[in-house]
């Protein structure tokens, strides 16, 4: 019998909610005090926890485990490949590292030496510093990258000269940005970032040092919303104190921007976003030059495209005053447009088609050498066709095979593309194209120990969800096992189902180590609220239709059996953040059908996510609880409101072993998410709790 830490409850935190119908909803909260990660009670609490969770697992065989699958994943390994100016940037794993190594190679020396740019495991001992996004500019002398520290969202921007082989870390230090990622101007003198104020439990630093520096180690613990983001304009060998603000918005705190330039960089164009939803505002600064660099103006002069988040817009490419965007439009699979650029704000839009919506869900677009590269989602698996610049239809890019495109990205000042191909049996490999014939032509293959993709079958299926709508799931394992033929095999079942993501088909050595070691079966299942069939198959796993994923879930799981598969004593869920909510929600409403549960960073408390960090933006997939008609919904799935007691007092069901993982700096799903219902299932079910600290 497991023993847990005793856990006090404070009776007096009730909360009151508003019903649809007019009552009132008192909902008991005796675990509130745990949101506070610097409370010694918190923390004495976590560590107990933890140590309950240490002494559940067998570390003798956890060890035993580990050491086989990190002698699996011992090998070189790319992930993107990027060609600015006359170098060549890409990232490296030579086998075992935390994180890839980021290197460069001048094509025009003829030695095509790699050149170390960042090395992310030098700079922290304990693995806790990430590099978190790079952007270099056109010519390939500059970059300017952004680190964060122990999981947290804050990020810091330092930047890069190149000169040669030799690289030079500049002065340049920015803090508090999220979500944003730098733009460099056509001069390369500067770049366009978005930041927040400072959290009030933290204080700025003014650092100077050459060397990528710690954060503060507070940033990510604290729960406080993050509102009124704003866009400034840093020009390189200036303090953070000296930026220009570029764009904001006084009466809308939770109003998100971005932006990139028009290709000639003759216009800025910025999207203002309101919640984690594609649809945005549009508006184009039409004087940056004048402003920047001749200051012959003082103020931005801007022009309101799209000022009632109609749609989804995204600039591909421009000609002078003709912008083509992607958009979904009157077109819930997206098309791609083009517009002429009015004179001021309030002309309307003439826009026009030039690739009309398909059958598929159109996922990107990119371009190059006058042509556009439309890359579509067919049954969760990628196809990219050409068109050239007055949508005429060219052909198909020739893939090796059913499965995932992914960095295929155009660039309007050369004609490389790079772009990694995988399934869940083609370990990840590099391809080159380029734009003048669109060859694909096999860059850089890995070699992956005790691996034969032969020894393995991978089929796409569909099943019937519980109001008979038709699913897709990918289904794993070894070419010798045979549902109702072999006996039935332990398997994971992985979901996701939300905020209009799509599952596509990956490769992981994680998987196919679980297939080999215990003769699984590896089920994705592509469920309703992400993006695998377009606008409309979010919109029926979002809001008051989200009991659609859990459905769904919960359908391929029985699918399975029916097919003979596995059993309920041998099937596993799991699933992250969205998915750790789809994974509990499904473990409430279903403990009878699982073995094993594993929530990953999980949203559990429907009632009160939007009141941390950044949480209020996932309203638009969930609703929020100060809305009674979303209140009824929430509170009937929100996990830690609806463990199945009945089921374990009154019908002897025992819930599946259960394990879930936070962080104790992830300021986006905050750990209390995690920590309140490790509280609420300790009802005679197994239990266990893992904190992932700072990793």
């Amino acid at each position: 019998m497991i023993k847990y830490p005793q856990t006090f409850r404070d009776e007096t935190a009730v909360d009151s909610y508003k019903r649809s119908d007019g009552t009132t909803q008192q909902v008991a909260d005796p675990y509130r005090w745990l949101e506070n990660q610097d409370d010694p009670r918190t923390i004495s609490w976590v560590k107990e926890q933890n140590q309950v969770t240490s002494n559940f697992i067998n570390e003798k065989l956890t060890d035993q485990l580990h050491q086989e699958y990190m002698s699996r994943v011992n090998y070189e390994k790319f992930s993107w490949f990027r060609r600015r100016g006359s170098r060549l940037f890409f990232d490296k794993n030579p086998g075992l590292l935390n994180q890839s190594i980021i290197y460069f190679i001048d094509l025009d020396d003829s030695t095509q030496t790699e050149h170390v740019l960042i090395d992310p495991n030098s700079y922290a001992k304990d693995g806790t510093w990430s590099l978190s996004s790079i952007q270099i500019s056109n010519s390939g002398k500059l970059v300017a990258y952004g680190y964060s520290q122990s999981g947290s969202d804050w990020v810091n921007f330092k930047v890069i000269r190149i000169n040669g082989s030799e690289i030079e870390h500049l002065s340049d230090h920015l803090e508090y940005s999220k979500f944003s990622h730098p733009v460099w101007d056509q001069n390369e003198t500067g770049f366009i970032y978005g930041r927040f104020p400072p959290p009030p439990t933290t204080t700025t630093t003014t650092t100077t040092t050459t060397t990528a520096d710690t954060l503060d180690s507070s940033l990510g613990t604290e729960n406080d919303v993050n509102e009124y983001q704003k866009l400034y304009y840093h020009r390189l060998g200036t303090q953070q104190s000296q930026d220009i603000l570029i764009y904001e918005s006084k009466e809308h705190s939770q109003y998100m921007f971005s932006v990139e330039f028009t290709t000639d960089y003759k216009y800025l164009v910025i999207y203002t976003s309101r919640d984690c939803n594609p649809e945005v505002n549009l508006s184009v600064i039409t004087n940056w030059e004048s402003v920047i660099n001749d200051k012959t103006s003082t103020s931005f002069e801007e022009i309101k495209l799209v000022t009632d988040f109609n749609a989804s817009y995204n600039l591909i490419h421009s000609v002078d005053d003709m912008f083509y965007l992607t958009t979904n439009l009157d077109a819930p699979l997206n098309r791609l447009i083009y517009f002429q650029l009015p004179k001021q704000s309030g002309q309307p839009l003439e826009i026009k088609s030039l690739v009309g919506q398909a059958t598929d869900n159109l996922e990107s677009v990119t371009s190059s050498s006058n042509k556009f590269y439309l890359s579509y989602l067919k049954d969760v698996q990628d196809v990219i066709k050409v068109y050239d610049i007055k949508g005429q239809y060219l052909y198909d890019i020739e893939l090796p095979g059913p499965g995932c495109v992914s960095s295929f990205a155009a660039n309007p000042y050369h004609t490389h593309i790079y772009f990694s191909f995988a399934s869940f049996t083609y370990p990840s490999t590099i391809f080159y194209l380029n734009t003048i014939d669109d060859k694909v032509k096999l860059f850089k293959e890995p070699t992956v120990k005790n691996f034969n993709s032969n020894d393995y079958v991978c089929k796409q299926l569909f099943y019937n969800s519980k109001d008979g709508t038709r699913v897709p799931m990918f289904v794993v394992h070894k070419k010798d096992f045979a549902p109702k033929q072999s006996k039935p095999a332990p398997l994971m079942l992985y979901g996701y189902g939300g905020f209009e993501i799509s599952l596509s088909p990956y490769f992981s050595l994680q998987n196919i180590f679980f297939i080999d070691k215990f003769d699984g079966v590896f089920v994705q299942a592509n469920i309703r609220g992400g993006g695998e069939y377009g606008k409309e198959w979010h919109k029926n796993g979002s809001l008051h239709n989200k009991q659609n994923c859990f459905d769904d879930f919960i359908s391929a799981a029985e699918y399975l059996m029916d097919q003979g598969y596995t059993t309920k004593d041998l099937i596993t869920i799991n699933g992250g953040s969205n998915g750790g909510l789809l994974v509990a929600a499904t473990t409430n409403q279903r403990p009878d059908l699982f073995k094993v549960s594993i929530g990953e960073v999980g949203v559990y408390d429907m009632l009160k996510f939007h009141k941390f960090t950044v949480g209020s933006h996932w309203s638009s997939d969930y609703g929020c609880s100060e809305d009674p008609k979303d209140f009824d919904v929430l509170f009937g799935y929100s996990p830690i409101n609806n463990v199945n007691l009945d089921a374990v007092k009154n019908k002897g069901i025992t819930y599946p072993a259960t394990l879930l993982l936070t962080g104790d700096h992830d300021d986006r799903v905050v750990p209390s998410h995690s920590k309140v219902p490790s509280i609420v299932l300790v009802v005679d079910t197994k239990f266990c709790w893992l904190p992932k600290k700072k990793t």
